[in-house]
């Protein structure tokens, strides 16, 4: 394709119970939470980042100790 589509979502007009994989992955951007039944691909992997992501410095040191 010549012309790409962009999509615009207006994250904080979405106030339903996300049932799509897209609405799970807007509840996310709206709210910062994901659902441990989660069933969105990457919503698990984005999950683990976050948790790595928030950890502080020396923790982040020991889990990478820990995984090497």
């Amino acid at each position: 394709e010549i012309f790409p589509e962009y999509f615009l979502i207006r994250v904080n007009e979405f106030n339903k119970v996300a049932v799509t994989p897209l609405e799970e992955w807007i509840e996310y951007l709206k709210t910062g939470v994901i659902h441990p039944d989660t069933k969105a691909p990457g919503l698990e992997e984005a999950r683990r980042k976050l948790v790595y992501y928030n950890m502080n410095k020396a923790e982040q040191l020991a889990y990478d100790e820990h995984i090497n």
